[in-house]
């Protein structure tokens, strides 16, 4: 594994494109913008712009979106894949491509997809928690986690709401994540409390480095709003903030590229690990029983 890692978090403009050869010349000029980096991220839903590319007419998201993806899931899947991983191969660096709709046993799921730097799929991350209403468009939430080993690191993947449940991010940091990272799609307005409150949190908590991509804009009959961020465990940052960099303007697209130094994260967990201090036994009277007292909706 790197022992320093160049990573860019993508703000991304949602826009609609012509067709697919117009929407991958926009994404290449995005990587350009980025330069030379180990990693890329992009948000959520770039999937849904090709989408919109392809069919040459705006989406919503609706039921009517499920629909869409049920008749050209297949085909967009197969578009996106060739077309992302041959901006990975170009450029040899790791990709995260923002999301997909993703059609598997008659579900559909929002899934975000890394590249390697050969221009392979790494793999995938569906989004593990539902938005409220997705699950009436039709939408259903996965049921793993996975952590990529790779050369810069173990990732770990949170799709949309997947930062704001604390449960994801300890899951993928016990699996060995020391690298978290977000892609979003959030309607406006921008809140910097609900930003501190999920990625930045979820850092803190589990001593990993956090790198979080948004989306800025009009699409699919919304607004978002939100900031490319990079987060460390505060020991490790500037002013002990807890924050290693973040785009000024939550309304504009635009890139940031940070350096991250898994030395340091290291050196800040040898001072005092979170994962020494669990109380073990505390927890295995309560988990997972406890969780038995909620009644969430199905899965899907």
């Amino acid at each position: 594994m790197r022992e320093r890692v160049r990573v860019a978090a993508i703000q991304l403009e949602a826009r609609r494109y012509r067709d697919a050869e117009e929407y991958f010349r926009g994404m290449a000029a995005v990587l350009d913008r980025a330069g030379e980096v180990d990693l890329a991220v992009f948000p959520a839903h770039t999937g849904l712009m090709l989408l919109e590319a392809v069919l040459g007419e705006p989406l919503t998201l609706d039921r009517s979106l499920a629909e869409r993806v049920d008749a050209y899931g297949e085909r967009l899947l197969q578009l996106f894949t060739e077309g992302w991983a041959f901006l990975a191969k170009a450029r040899g660096s790791f990709i995260l491509a923002g999301t997909v709709p993703l059609l598997e046993a008659g579900k559909r799921s929002h899934a975000a997809v890394l590249f390697g730097p050969s221009g392979e799929v790494v793999g995938t991350q569906p989004q593990t928690h539902l938005l409220p209403g997705e699950q009436e468009a039709g939408w259903s939430a996965g049921v793993e986690l996975h952590v990529f080993p790779t050369e810069i690191g173990p990732l770990g993947v949170l799709v949309n709401t997947d930062a704001w449940y604390p449960e994801v991010s300890r899951i993928l940091s016990l699996q060995g994540a020391a690298l978290l990272l977000a892609v979003n799609a959030v309607p406006k307005p921008y809140e910097y409390w609900h930003q501190v409150r999920g990625l930045w949190q979820e850092v803190q908590q589990n001593q990993v480095f956090g790198v979080e991509s948004g989306l800025v804009g009009s699409a699919f009959g919304r607004e978002f709003e939100g900031r490319a961020a990079a987060f460390g465990p505060c020991e490790v940052t500037t002013g002990e903030t807890g924050w290693i960099g973040a785009l000024e303007d939550p309304t504009q697209p635009g890139v940031l590229t940070v350096e991250l130094s898994y030395a340091r994260l290291q050196e800040a967990i040898d001072q005092y690990s979170i994962f020494e201090q669990f109380h073990v036994a505390l927890y295995d009277r309560f988990l997972p029983g406890i969780y038995l007292l909620a009644t969430p909706p199905e899965a899907g």
